[in-house]
């Protein structure tokens, strides 16, 4: 989503999901779920990865201000839901039509197939993987490996399999400080005052 201004989108997509979900399970008129929700541009490996963290209630709060809870909710119940919010969204925004995305039909040839899971690759981590990191020329996929043993050889052949497995550090190598608590300066009563 490199448009910036679409960011807060799907959090509004997740949102109208989530109330309508909730206020299905719960009968009573005017009942509204409680939810916090956050905008995110960035994974775990600092790539570009927008997504919505969501703290969601079990139920909804009826007009008289109780709570209703829900029992049985299931994550994978409203996701297809979600996913059909997004796109009407981005349809509407005019980010996609309605020509249906085929990611590899059946008649594509085994040397298509690849260029296409490159492409997909390339479009995803914004990076081309056949793209040669020394000299920048374009390289080509010969095979595929994904037995453990052959491709641990190859790499370590290759002095490029390094796995950084350690003992953990022993006891008398551990730093542990003592916790100190100064609680003379607190303007909260100490807990004897409660009782």
């Amino acid at each position: 989503m490199y448009d910036r201004s679409l960011l807060g989108k799907p959090s509004k997509c997740a949102w109208n999901v989530a109330s309508a979900y909730l206020k299905s399970a719960v009968p009573r008129d005017g009942a509204v779920p409680g939810a916090s929700m956050a905008k995110h541009t960035r994974g775990d490996f600092l790539n570009y990865n927008s997504h919505v963290h969501a703290i969601i209630t079990d139920g909804c709060f009826p007009p008289d201000n109780s709570f209703v809870g829900v029992t049985g909710l299931h994550a994978e119940d409203p996701e297809e839901l979600f996913q059909y919010e997004v796109l009407k969204m981005l349809k509407k925004e005019g980010k996609i039509n309605d020509a249906i995305p085929s990611i590899a039909p059946g008649e594509l040839t085994s040397k298509q197939f690849r260029r296409s899971r490159a492409r997909l690759i390339q479009k995803i981590f914004e990076v081309d993987p056949l793209c040669c990191p020394n000299c920048g020329h374009q390289m080509r996929v010969i095979s595929i490996l994904e037995a453990g043993p052959i491709v641990k050889k190859i790499l370590g052949h290759r002095d490029l399999w390094d796995v950084r497995n350690h003992d953990p550090p022993s006891e008398q190598d551990s730093h542990t400080r003592e916790l100190v608590s100064d609680d003379s300066d607190s303007q909260v009563p100490r807990y004897e005052y409660w009782d």
